[in-house]
This record gives structure tokens, sequence and C-alpha cells, in this order.
């Protein structure tokens, strides 16, 4: 730039050159407000610091947008990968529990069960669903909820959906193997109940 200016190029046509050369909206969006003060009369040595100041507020504001998007992927990360997988083992766990529970009580009517006690008594019926449907749904879910975390984090750190797609076999592998590790866990520490 200093050697066209020297040269005869005029500073606008020169400091153009500069904006067109680097491929920077920063750079760009300087160019185009120092253009803009020295049309107005401005002092170059003005425009110059206050182009330098706005520009290390604009680096600021980005890097704390960058740092509250990484708590949100974080947030979903651990949410899709870590805390659904293991709320599913929890209620599979007791899924399996009420089962046993259930399959163990003998079958008795209302009028027998209740024999004595005055009122109105609600009789516990055996869960509709079985421990194998749960699991069945717990797989389908926790694919579905990867998926879905995968693309979302695509979005609030690139801006599209298919910058999220790489993170789908991350999240399902991490998603299942919290599954099947936190469910072993379980049926270590909870052996002994009616299973």
């Amino acid at each position: 730039m200093a050697k066209k200016t020297f040269g005869g190029v005029p500073f606008n046509q020169a400091i153009d050159y500069l904006g067109e050369r680097f491929n920077s909206k920063p750079i760009r969006r300087a160019v185009a407000l120092i253009k803009q003060g020295l049309a107005s009369g401005g002092k170059l040595a003005d425009i110059l610091e206050r182009t330098a100041e706005d520009s290390r507020q604009m680096m600021t504001l980005r890097k704390e947008i960058a740092t509250s998007l990484l708590m949100y992927v974080i947030f979903i990360v651990f949410a899709g990968a870590l805390g659904t997988p293991f709320l599913f083992a929890i209620s599979g766990k007791l899924v399996a529990i009420l089962e046993g529970v259930f399959a163990t009580l003998p079958a008795t009517s209302g009028s027998s069960f209740a024999a004595g006690v005055q009122g109105p008594l609600v009789m516990p019926e055996k869960p509709t669903v079985s421990s194998s449907d749960f699991f069945l749904f717990t797989i389908l879910s926790s694919i579905m909820t990867a998926i879905f975390s995968a693309l979302i984090i695509g979005v609030i750190s690139k801006g599209s959906k298919k910058d999220g797609v790489p993170y789908i076999p991350f999240l399902l592998v991490a998603s299942m193997i919290i599954f099947f590790l936190a469910s072993w866990l379980l049926e270590g520490f909870l052996s002994g109940i009616y299973v």
C-alpha cells in the first residue's frame, strides 16, 4: 500500500487495494471507516486509533460469544451422551424390578386382598411395558437423541446442520457405552432386588 501511495496512486485507491488483498471482514470494515473518516475531514491518527479500538472490542465480543457457545455445546454433549443414557439405564432397571415384583405377587382378587380394610383400595397392576420393550425404546431414543444433539451442535458451532454430521458417530458410541456401562453397574448394585 505504501509503495502504491508513494508511486502516485491516490490514498483512497491504495487503501482499497489493502481491503481487497485480504479476505477479512474486519479489514474491509476498517478500510471503509478510514475512507469515510478521511472524506468527512477527520485526522488520520484519530481515525486509526478509533478503528483499532473498535477492532479490539469486536475481538473481545467474538471471544465472549465463542465461550458462551462452547457452554451450550458442552451442555448438549452432556445431555445427549451422558445424562440421557444414564437416566434410561436407571429407568430400565426400575422397569425390570417392577416386572420381577409383579411376577412374584400372587394373583389375588380385590375382595380377598382388601379384606378388613375400610374404604377404597387401589390395586397395583402389572406394568404394561415389558423390560424388553423398554430396552428397544431406550436404544431407539438414544440413537435419535445422539443424532439430533449432533445436528444442534453443528448449528450452534458453525451455523449449519451439515457441520454436525461428523459428531453423530461420536455421540452414538458415547451414549451406547454410557447406557450399557450404567446398566451393568446398576445390575451389580441392585442384583438382589427381585431380578
